[in-house]
């Protein structure tokens, strides 16, 4: 059986991604840039619109329409909203909506808590 290229494209891309960061975070900005070896088409993620877990799911969801987007690609970006906006605590405590969120103090404190 042949593979599409669609397929071949994903292949290549999971080998890569796995040697490579996937996303980088700008702090100045507040976005998280996906690296350029994983699509020629760039593409950035602005957490300033994860101010709800609804925003939040949304980027997850746009992120897993595109064809480079690989399970490694969408685990990153759940780990780096993770990291960054600790949704857990600030956007869903008790599983239900406690946004909106003021994202750049968000970022601040994890970035602090880190350090």
């Amino acid at each position: 059986m042949n593979s599409s290229p669609r397929q071949l494209k994903r292949e290549v891309n999971v080998k890569r991604s796995r040697t490579t960061p996937v996303w980088t975070f700008d702090s100045k900005r507040r976005t998280l840039v996906l690296h350029k070896s994983i699509s020629v088409k760039p593409f950035v993620v602005r957490l300033d619109r994860c101010q709800t877990s609804a925003g939040a799911l949304r980027w997850i969801m746009e992120v897993a329409e595109q064809d480079w987007a690989t399970d490694h690609v969408i685990a990153s970006l759940v780990r780096e909203f993770d990291r960054l906006l600790y949704p857990l605590a600030n956007l869903c405590p008790s599983g239900k909506e406690d946004g909106p969120i003021n994202v750049k103090k968000v970022i601040r404190e994890q970035l602090d808590l880190v350090q």
